[in-house]
């Protein structure tokens, strides 16, 4: 993970990864829907300068090389602020609640920044919601939902760190596909 800087609030130092990232043989699939509803998700933080977070939910593929699929954007209960969000542990209790009974896990989660900048920052690391989940990061706090993946930062965890992939990569490690989108708001 990336060293947290001597002052927490600024800039990360920079650091290389451990080694270098491999491409993955498990897929994500992504309901077309997605970032759009995600944009629309974001726009009350974003029009205050707020990050903003949420969490993908679906299904992991069931046989080798069945993609995961996503079926559910969750927004849970948080606090929004200039440069970072919070979401305090029952708010992902909650999320997790909130899918239970249609068998779904965490497979993703996506957060805005406040400028261009994609790349996980060192609070982004050590608060991901899994090693095990996809990470993206979306530019301008989430305003435009853009062109996915080429905008966004789509990252990876390996060997102890989160990659950002490069513009080739996510194509290979997600994909859009024509599946229902339920999305579930948990901020009261």
């Amino acid at each position: 993970m990336r060293p947290v800087p001597d002052n927490a609030l600024g800039q990360h130092p920079h650091a290389d990864p451990p080694s270098a990232y491999r491409q993955s043989l498990v897929h994500l699939q992504l309901p077309a829907a997605l970032p759009q509803a995600v944009s629309a998700a974001f726009a009350q933080a974003a029009d205050a300068c707020q990050e903003a977070g949420a969490l993908l939910y679906g299904v992991r593929g069931s046989q080798a090389g069945a993609p995961d699929v996503t079926h559910a954007l969750v927004i849970p209960a948080q606090s929004g602020h200039r440069a970072h969000y919070r979401v305090p542990r029952d708010s992902i209790a909650a999320a997790s609640a909130a899918t239970r009974a249609s068998g779904w896990v965490t497979l993703g989660q996506v957060h805005s920044h406040p400028g261009a900048d994609v790349e996980h920052s060192w609070y982004d690391d050590r608060h991901a919601i899994s090693v095990r989940a996809v990470s993206f990061v979306l530019p301008d706090y989430g305003r435009d939902p853009g062109d996915w993946p080429a905008r966004i930062g789509v990252h990876e965890y390996q060997d102890g760190w989160w990659h950002l992939l490069t513009t080739e990569q996510p194509a290979m490690r997600t994909s859009f596909a024509d599946v229902p989108l339920q999305v579930i708001d948990l901020r009261g």
